[in-house]
């Protein structure tokens, strides 16, 4: 961690007092000598003659002139201070509690990152705002940030888009030059940006460059709770208000566009409300799944199908809902508020078994160079999520996920599914740094009940070039599924550095089908089924650790011959299941007959199995060739520099970082999800 800290004098107390009293005048002068009295006559030698009379004394001289009134302790303050507007008695508290201080800023912390600084200053308490800027060049010029990356009440402020290098970093208090407070040597770093969502890139993805600064002519939009539906962003000759606004019109957008959340967003979902289902038998009986009481005359039930949303939130507007329901048309107009209707679209099913809630979904379509990120680590999408369709160069980074009902960030393509799909339509995605917390869903009303803590985490469907790196997945149910089912092509998926904590029956870390996706440096920690490929899907897991997981790797044969592949190379396997592969190979590229051992138990471990001697080919865009006639056989693609970020030289895998799978735990302990402020 690079981190500086700048220690300024202590608070200097200020202490005068001077009582208000009239001054004495200067004393008068002394009276005149009174004259001397005449000599008695000269007696006859004998007796002394008695002493003659002393003469009167001079008169007192005049008063002085009564000085001036002294001056209090609060006025020669506000003489030397003319911007402090307050009463003597407020003055007074301000004294008593020590923040008269002549120091306006006290303490800065600067702490260098990723493309970022952020900093901690402690003002005194007097102090309107603060001025934050940045050097590159030694000092000769500074940039000012956006006020909007200052927050002096919450004692923080952050300066994103740096690219590496040490830089040094001015706060100027109230605008007074003279008491700004300087730090130099401030060392930022680089994001990692190793996988396929970078390969064979030409320019960064979102609104960054590839050397983490801002692309030419971006559009910022800061975003906080209270500004949800009001902040504006100027397109041309339109104005967006709120984010669902300027969200929905992504796609007419020409420049790169940066949206900064700050602090805890929210939505409002439907009430917590249980739905018993029952399973119909062909003998018209009923049996209960475990969800709520068996009703026998369940279909005659409407309340079960009624709800009302919560209020606990300002509503979001411009956010997707809509729930399937066994009511007619009449019945959901009777039975719903006005305010669900407007907010949500209710629709009738027609029968119980096809009743689904997807609530809260804020959809992105056909746009790109689009960056979401958070600003401070405590910035979080609550009760909604984020679903890109149709886009490309896009990127999500700093945020929390939480509390999601259906999806918490999706990708995908969804116009095109089965042969000849075109999988650069939606291409180049980047989601770093990020936590995933369990999703919920107050009000699931599908036959299977699998959406009580929300839908997926972090879906991708029938995208390109997409990387997954330095995320946080905790309690997590459905986290990531790679395509929709058997006939959605994906390619070129990455997921590094992440940290994946899961519970009993967490699952799909990721499931893929039909897609060319490699795993390194990943901790799994606990977990149902951790790897699971099936239909076509090639997995390539290298210097993973694993650890208390059921079933570490999860292989669908039901499609045979395109059954799923997962080939490990060097994993460590602590206290796991069996794995499902039944060949090990001594490296990267040779094959062996000998079966899995009880190896998974040792914490030493060092296995390759890959489940055939060779892998199906896997045809990318649905085709076995790409426009200049080369082959696309994907049933090796980790060893294939055309197709993959391989180091013919050093024969490994090109990235930024590769730790030996034993050092990974500890250290995505340490830098997985939101950079931390300080």
């Amino acid at each position: 961690m690079r981190f500086k800290k700048l220690l300024l004098l202590p608070f200097a107390t200020f202490s005068l007092l001077i009582s208000s009293c009239a001054q004495v005048g200067p004393q008068g002068p002394a009276g005149e000598a009174g004259i001397q009295g005449e000599a008695g006559p000269k007696g006859d030698k004998g007796d002394t003659g008695e002493t003659g009379p002393k003469g009167d004394k001079g008169e007192t001289g005049a008063t002085g002139a009564t000085g001036e009134a002294g001056k209090s302790a609060y006025e020669l303050y506000k003489e030397n201070h003319p911007e402090y507007n307050k009463s003597e008695e407020e003055w007074l508290e301000d004294l008593a509690n020590g923040v008269l201080s002549t120091n306006k800023v006290v303490e800065v912390y600067a702490n260098g990152l990723e493309n970022r600084i952020e900093l901690t200053t402690v003002v005194s308490k007097n102090i309107a705002r603060i001025e934050v800027s940045y050097s590159s060049d030694n000092g000769k010029t500074f940039t000012k940030i956006d006020d909007e990356l200052v927050e002096i009440n919450n004692s923080r402020a952050a300066i994103l888009g740096l690219k590496e290098g040490t830089y040094q970093v001015k706060v100027v208090p109230d605008g007074q030059e003279d008491q700004a407070v300087v730090i130099r040597d401030v060392k930022v770093g680089d994001t990692d940006r190793s996988g396929y969502g970078f390969f064979n890139a030409t320019e960064g993805i979102g609104a960054y460059n590839l050397d983490g600064t801002l692309k030419e002519n971006t559009k910022v939009v800061y975003v906080t709770e209270e500004t949800k539906n009001t902040v504006e962003l100027v397109n041309g000759d339109k104005t967006y208000k709120g984010l669902g606004d300027i969200m929905a019109h992504a796609k007419d957008i020409t420049t790169p566009l940066v949206v900064r959340i700050k602090g805890q967003i929210n939505a409002n979902q439907f009430k917590p409300k249980s739905f018993p289902i029952v399973y119909w038998s062909e003998t018209g009986g009923s049996s209960d799944n475990g969800y709520g009481e068996v009703h026998e005359n369940f279909l005659d039930e409407p309340s079960v199908y009624t709800n009302e949303l919560e209020d606990t939130y300002e509503d979001f507007l411009g956010l997707s809902s809509s729930v399937s329901v066994n009511l007619t048309a009449e019945q959901i107009d009777e039975l719903f508020g006005e305010r669900e209707k407007e907010l949500v679209n209710i629709r009738s099913s027609g029968r119980y078994d096809n009743c689904d809630s997807g609530m809260n979904m804020l959809y992105v379509n056909d746009a790109k160079n689009i960056t979401v990120e958070g600003v401070f680590d405590d910035a979080i999408i609550n009760q909604w999520g984020l679903t890109f369709q149709k886009s490309s160069s896009i990127e999500v980074a700093n945020l929390t996920f939480q509390n999601y009902p259906e999806d918490a960030c999706a990708f995908e393509n969804n116009d095109q599914k089965g042969e000849g799909q075109d999988v650069n339509i939606s291409s180049r995605f980047f989601l770093h740094h990020t936590t995933f917390l369990q999703g919920k869903n107050n009000w699931d009303l599908t036959a299977e009940q699998d959406k009580h803590e929300g839908d997926g985490s972090n879906d991708i469907k029938g995208i390109s070039y997409y990387t997954s790196a330095y995320n946080k997945f905790i309690d997590c149910h459905k986290t990531g599924l790679i395509g929709g089912g058997n006939s959605n092509y994906s390619a070129n998926i990455t997921y590094h550095h992440n940290l994946y904590q899961g519970y009993a029956d967490s699952q799909r870390t990721p499931l893929g089908r039909r897609a060319n996706v490699h795993m390194y440096n990943n901790y799994y920690l606990s977990g149902l089924r951790v790897l699971d490929f099936r239909n076509d899907g090639y997995g390539f897991s290298e210097n993973n650790f694993f650890e208390n997981c059921v079933q570490p790797f999860c292989v669908d044969y039901s499609t045979e011959p395109n059954h799923g592949a997962i080939k490990s190379y060097n994993d460590i396997f602590y206290h796991c299941g069996p794995l499902d592969a039944d060949k090990i190979v001594q490296d990267r590229f040779e094959t062996g007959n000998e079966y899995y051992s009880a190896n998974h138990y040792d914490v030493n471990a060092r296995t390759v199995a890959v489940k055939d001697d060779t892998w199906h080919t896997y045809p990318f865009n649905g085709k076995t060739e790409d426009a200049e006639g080369n082959s696309l056989d994907y049933a090796h693609f980790d060893t294939d520099s055309k197709l993959f970020y391989y180091d013919e030289t050093n024969k490994c895998s090109d990235v930024e970082i590769m730790l030996e799978a034993e050092d990974v735990k500890d250290y995505l302990l340490e830098h997985s999800g939101p950079m931390f402020s300080l």
